[in-house]
């Protein structure tokens, strides 16, 4: 699945938040289910009552983490790997 962070998504983000960064904001639109963005994974409730967790791409690390530090940070399009 590819996904697009956008300018929206960075602009109604919130940072240290992992259901509300843009990366969650982003996943979550694009799956339509509940989203936690950690470190280096994210976890999407995809299978009831449990969810998946899935790695993300060390480019999404770095943005999560300079969105989180105030660092400017950019629209951002990634794949995602919903089979690991």
């Amino acid at each position: 699945m590819i996904v697009i962070v956008t300018e929206d998504h960075i602009i109604r983000g919130r940072r240290y938040s992992a259901s509300w960064c843009p990366v969650a904001l982003a996943i979550r639109e694009a799956t339509g289910k509940e989203t936690l963005v950690g470190v280096s994974e994210v976890f999407i409730e995809d299978k009831e009552p449990y969810g998946t967790t899935y790695k993300l791409p060390e480019e999404v690390n770095r943005f999560t983490s300079d969105f989180d530090y105030s660092r400017k940070v950019y629209p951002l399009k990634f794949k995602l790997d919903l089979e690991s």
